[in-house]
């Protein structure tokens, strides 16, 4: 039996690693005896991908990837430690899913997600990244400026269009390769983070020099500015200003940040909010506990206290422990708010792992509506990583171990919403948050559902393995409406419907297909319908919104 079978199947990199390591190096930025250090901490890391990993070239091929390790041990004599590092987070980066990364070594105050376990730091002092101190937001405008320190108040707000003279645009595309993802609303999250560490910015070439950064910036007022920035000391706190500080009242998702989950009861809304952000048992209530109460409290509400919604956010839930979900997936399957128009979840970049499961499952078994933006990892991904510290450098590697498969089928990159709604920067600055204030002032149109608009509706339909395209087409006449559907899926393209109702609280109709039919049943909601049909036993949802032909 050989006792490490990766060194056999992987001969022609070990081998150009290890001769590497009997090269003599020219005078260099690393030390002699680091770039042995390095070349063997190389070896290990590509040995461990492949040993741990269920399926390493999903993505990326084993010549690349190969390549590429090759490569920065040949490069590493030219190197400055910081450089290494960030060369090698690309490197891992390229196997293309969002549990597998190399931790890039911050101090313990930078605030960034690292992962719900502490991270060893490396073993020298100059391995470890500092931050300019501001914090940034993406949305689509691009980034601005959310949290700054107090002497530079004045540009909280403001939209950064440069870097040391570089455009954003080109700068977001040289750190972008050293982010791990399975989409890139992953990207986009993890984007604010890697714009303000300056030793990766510097080994990606977009400073000229890490202990100084220039940014070139544009006020909410239009005008243009430039500052300089240095990098905080690793153990400096920053007294920052954002908009709390500022006194803006803080909108109702980030009142609830704080707990792993809560229930807040809205009366104006008669709605339930329930901020879910992280998957682990509170310490005095588990999820278990939680979810009897919350079936409790939508069962028996108080008097005067009607509930008539249920709005869990996701939008902040990177994950945890999936085996706690069970209870709560229950309690919501089982709730009489589970019906369209009733039940939302809201789902962003940040809705990741152990989270996803929860959203597909409430995809499958609920009539949930999604509402935000396109969740921040696929249905199907991998997951489950476990940590490998490398014995020289003490980086750590978080290495991906399970493969989690929700339908075979489904190839979708995230499960997009139903109703998208987006953050902007004024929404922040104002205190707002347009997702939650969408959900509860969504209602059936006062004056019916607006079939002017145009004959042609378009959408999808939900089903186990993934989305499908729906199209519905509206021919009115007097007194005799008719309507056409195209569901490929299925393999229908123009099928007049039977039973067609157009009413001001949505639609409704029975599609026939073969000897069977199914019977559709859709709700009118802002501008959009939202509904259900029957496939034999299976309930799947849909989704429709007006059309241009």
């Amino acid at each position: 039996m050989l006792r490490n079978p990766i060194r056999f199947i992987l001969p022609s990199l070990t081998l150009s690693l290890l001769s590497a390591l009997a090269v003599p190096a020219p005078a260099a930025a690393l030390p002699q005896e680091w770039i042995a250090k390095w070349r063997a901490d190389l070896v290990t890391a590509r040995t461990a991908l492949e040993e741990r990993h269920p399926s390493l070239f999903h993505s990326v091929t084993r010549e690349a990837l190969d390549s590429a390790f090759a490569d920065l041990a040949a490069r590493l004599p030219e190197l400055e430690q910081h450089e290494a590092v960030v060369a090698l987070a690309a490197i891992v980066a390229q196997v293309g899913d969002g549990h597998t990364r190399l931790t890039l070594p911050l101090g313990p105050g930078i605030e960034f997600d690292q992962g719900h376990s502490t991270t060893p730091p490396p073993t020298l002092p100059e391995m470890r990244f500092h931050q300019l101190p501001l914090r940034i937001a993406i949305d689509d405008q691009g980034p601005w400026i959310e949290r700054i320190a107090r002497r530079h108040r004045d540009l909280l707000g403001a939209r950064i269009t440069a870097v040391d003279g570089r455009p954003i645009d080109e700068v977001i595309a040289a750190v972008s390769p050293t982010i791990q993802r399975d989409n890139e609303l992953q990207v986009l999250y993890h984007l604010p983070m890697h714009l303000v560490l300056p030793e990766l910015l510097h080994a990606r070439g977009m400073l000229a020099d890490p202990g100084r950064a220039e940014l070139t910036v544009r006020t909410p007022e239009g005008v243009e500015r430039s500052l300089v920035l240095a990098p905080v000391a690793f153990d400096e706190s920053i007294d920052w200003v954002g908009p709390l500080e500022l006194g803006i009242e803080p909108p109702l998702s980030a009142r609830y940040g704080q707990r792993n989950y809560d229930l807040v009861y809205l009366e104006a809304a008669g709605a339930v909010y329930v901020p879910f952000n992280v998957v682990y048992d509170e310490e005095e209530e588990s999820i278990r506990d939680f979810a009897s109460r919350l079936s409790s409290f939508i069962a028996e509400p108080a008097p005067g206290r009607p509930v008539e919604k249920l709005v869990l956010d996701l939008r902040r839930n990177r994950g945890g422990n999936g085996a706690l979900l069970k209870p709560l997936l229950h309690a919501i399957i089982a709730s009489p708010l589970n019906r369209t128009g009733r039940l939302y979840a809201l789902i962003g970049r940040e809705t990741f792992s152990a989270a996803m499961f929860l959203a597909l499952d409430l995809e499958k078994q609920t009539e949930v509506i999604f509402v935000g933006e396109p969740t921040g990892t696929r249905p199907n991904h991998y997951g489950d990583s476990r940590k490998v510290q490398l014995p020289n450098t003490g980086l750590t590697l978080r290495i991906s171990t399970l493969y989690w498969q929700s339908h075979p089928r489904d190839t979708r990159s995230a499960i997009s919403p139903q109703l998208p709604v987006a953050v902007a920067r004024d929404d922040v600055l104002a205190g707002r948050d347009p997702v939650i204030d969408t959900v509860l002032g969504l209602a059936a149109p006062a004056t019916g559902v607006p079939w002017t608009q145009g004959p042609l509706w378009r959408g999808e339909v939900r089903t186990g393995s993934g989305a499908f395209p729906l199209a519905l087409r509206i021919e009115p006449g007097d007194g005799d409406d008719r309507a056409r559907v195209d569901l490929p899926a299925l393999g229908v393209e123009g099928a007049q419907v039977e039973d067609l109702s157009l009413e001001a609280a949505g639609v409704g109709f029975v599609l026939p297909l073969g000897d069977s039919t199914m019977p559709f049943r859709g709700m009118a909601l802002g501008e959009r319908l939202f509904g259900t049909f029957d496939l034999g036993s299976f309930r799947l949802s849909f989704f429709l919104a007006p059309a241009e032909e």
